[in-house]
């Protein structure tokens, strides 16, 4: 069993800040803050990779610190969008809270001893392959199209996929079925904290049910391990379909963390 504490918080979000900072990186124009043990990140004014993640993690954060995280958004057109997990500095949440900060978003974050993550057998007919340079549109079309719902922009999913393909320590994998593209997925390994994280799992609606993110699990988590990680990463949005997949895998969850949010002249 893994017990969530705070030396485990500041390991999994130090891992989430710096591959939204590798997005960010990505994209001209994308900007980086670090301050306060976390980083404020700029990927687009409404783009959910623009937030700050890891600030004040089991160290103090000031009312600057605040001001100065405000004012790195602010500038460029973005709302605030800060994560506080249990063991951010209450003072951060005190002063969120002075400054009027709404709550925008649960998030479940889950972590698993790969060497303990239950090993499902996977579909022969499934075949996986990490993607080519000009398969990188493929892979952002064919995450976005899996992702879309009512009220989420494909074109925007579109655009953080295409970063994504070309983010330093990303990989990204294509799932096939008799040659036709059906599912996506891509990981980012930390081999100094140890940590690989699962990210973009999609699969398009008339492949559902037929075993695609198993196997596109079971390719990464086995590239992860031979490369020294340790622990495996996953965060979803509360009773969500990645949710429900993470438990069947035998993930845990360890924490959950809020995005506090506020908007700028409203």
């Amino acid at each position: 069993m893994i017990v969530g504490d705070v030396a485990l918080a500041r390991r999994l979000e130090a891992f989430q800040a710096r591959v939204g900072a590798a997005n960010a990186f990505a994209r001209a124009g994308g900007e980086v803050l670090d301050i306060a043990g976390g980083k404020a990140v700029f990927f687009t004014p409404d783009s959910p990779i623009t937030q700050a993640i890891g600030v004040g993690i089991g160290e103090p954060v000031t009312v600057a610190d605040v001001d100065r995280i405000e004012d790195f958004f602010r500038s460029r057109g973005a709302a605030c969008s800060i994560h506080i997990t249990p063991w951010s500095d209450p003072a951060l949440l005190a002063e969120l809270s002075s400054r009027r900060y709404q709550f925008f978003e649960f998030e479940n974050v889950f972590v698993q001893r790969i060497d303990a993550i239950a090993s499902n057998p996977t579909d022969p007919a499934i075949e996986v392959h990490l993607i080519k340079r000009d398969e990188a549109p493929t892979w952002a079309r064919v995450c976005a199209a899996g992702f879309a719902t009512e009220g989420i922009d494909e074109a925007a999913l579109r655009e953080i996929g295409e970063a994504f393909t070309a983010a330093e320590g990303g990989r990204c994998y294509l799932a096939s079925i008799d040659g036709i593209p059906c599912g996506a997925a891509a990981s980012v390994s930390v081999r100094d904290l140890g940590v690989v994280g699962l990210f973009g799992a999609a699969t398009l609606p008339e492949f559902r049910g037929r075993g695609v993110q198993n196997a596109l699990v079971a390719r990464r988590l086995a590239e992860a391990s031979g490369e020294g990680c340790e622990l495996a990463f996953v965060s979803t949005l509360p009773g969500s379909a990645s949710h429900r997949n993470v438990l069947r895998r035998g993930f845990e969850l360890v924490y959950t963390k809020v995005s506090m949010k506020r908007v700028f002249g409203v």
